[in-house]
């Protein structure tokens, strides 16, 4: 098996296992209980939220001017939160246990898919589900239920000097940690993409009303990987799409390189 690195046009193959790795090392520490670790990485993040609406440039980096790859909200939900990018030199798992700014932390940070950039036609971001609280991507654990799919709101991705960009949701589902459908970050057409998005919905537990004209118009998706169980060794995944059409990207960001 062979993976393209999104957002180029390399063919060099890849080792299947890395088709798989990230999904199954998901859950690592995920339920441990809330710790002063824990109380301090939240703090941390919602500062760095709040600093996002500061007049001063410098003053929205959050701790040592540190700029995350990318800033996501979910509407109707607390998720409100940075999201990393591993070096090329990060384990896989490097923000399962540390914070954005390579500190020692179980909260972790949400962080990409090694094979997405910010700006890839299919962004993966993985995030902890921490208990039964409401922190990192605890909120998603149980959307692939109907009525709890149908409380989200949009997804708003903002990266640095960019547009943000409004998508919404198109179905979740709970599978198996080794889930290959969902880790796919290339296509020949939009035709197959859209495709490729309309099996994931048929396929789905939870739906939009309206995801056939959703697929239909889609030109970007977002998947968010959490925890499907809370007991810190689950072996499925919550995973919730998103998707964003032609006409979406509303508002130039304020969150900007100083």
């Amino acid at each position: 098996m062979t993976v393209r690195t999104a957002g180029t046009d390399s063919h060099a193959p890849v080792p299947a296992r890395l088709a798989t790795l990230a999904l199954a090392l998901l859950c690592i520490g995920s339920a441990a209980s809330i710790t002063a670790s824990h109380d301090w990485g939240a703090w941390e993040y919602a500062q760095l939220a709040l600093a996002r609406d500061d007049p001063a440039p410098e003053n929205r980096t959050g701790v040592d001017g540190h700029l995350p790859a990318a800033w996501l909200r979910v509407d109707g939900t607390g998720i409100d939160l940075p999201v990393a990018a591993l070096e090329d030199t990060a384990p896989d798992d490097y923000y399962l246990t540390h914070d954005l700014w390579g500190e020692r932390n179980s909260l972790g940070c949400p962080f990409m898919d090694r094979r997405s950039l910010p700006g890839s036609r299919h962004i993966m971001v993985f995030g902890h589900r921490v208990g039964w609280t409401n922190q990192m991507f605890t909120p998603l654990w149980n959307s692939y239920e109907q009525y709890r799919f149908d409380e989200l709101g949009d997804a708003v991705w903002e990266m640095p000097g960019a547009e943000a960009e409004r998508l919404h949701p198109l179905c979740a589902v709970r599978v198996d940690a080794y889930f290959a459908p969902i880790q796919r970050f290339s296509w020949d057409s939009d035709d197959a993409f859209r495709a490729w998005l309309a099996e994931l919905a048929e396929a789905a537990s939870a739906r939009s009303s309206e995801w056939e004209v959703l697929v239909e118009d889609a030109e970007r998706a977002l998947t968010l990987v959490t925890c499907a169980e809370a007991n810190g060794r689950s072996s499925t995944r919550t995973i919730v799409v998103f998707v964003a059409g032609e006409e979406e990207g509303a508002h130039r960001s304020e969150f900007t390189e100083p």
